[in-house]
């Protein structure tokens, strides 16, 4: 059985009310239709550097920093998949001058 404090905890928790608003407990509005920005790199990024985190937290800190990078790792499939398929139109049949004057646009245009 709970107590009337440990319910009054978790009524917070389910309606999302902060300590703040622990004071106003009274209100019967909740917080479950309260506007949340979605999850996402940006604003993780944004209120962790609003908070100035970065010295609690250097692995994140580090992650933040390089996540452009990470995220270009999602296009090397790809990019292995047109390696294979220029290796495959144009193994030996191309030589050095001819590929180092077209672009990858004009290979792809002749696949």
């Amino acid at each position: 059985m709970m107590t009337k404090k440990e319910y009054g905890r978790l009524m917070h928790i389910v309606h999302e009310k902060s300590i703040a608003d622990r004071k106003d407990s009274h209100n019967p509005k909740t917080h479950a239709w309260a506007y949340h920005p979605n999850l996402s790199i940006e604003n993780v990024g944004a209120v962790f550097q609003a908070q100035n985190l970065q010295s609690s937290c250097p692995i994140l800190s580090k992650f933040l920093q390089q996540e452009h990078v990470l995220r270009a790792t999602q296009y090397i499939p790809d990019i292995f998949k047109l390696q294979q398929l220029l290796y495959q139109h144009f193994n030996h049949r191309l030589d050095r001058t001819v590929a180092s004057s077209k672009s990858i646009g004009d290979f792809v245009k002749q696949v």
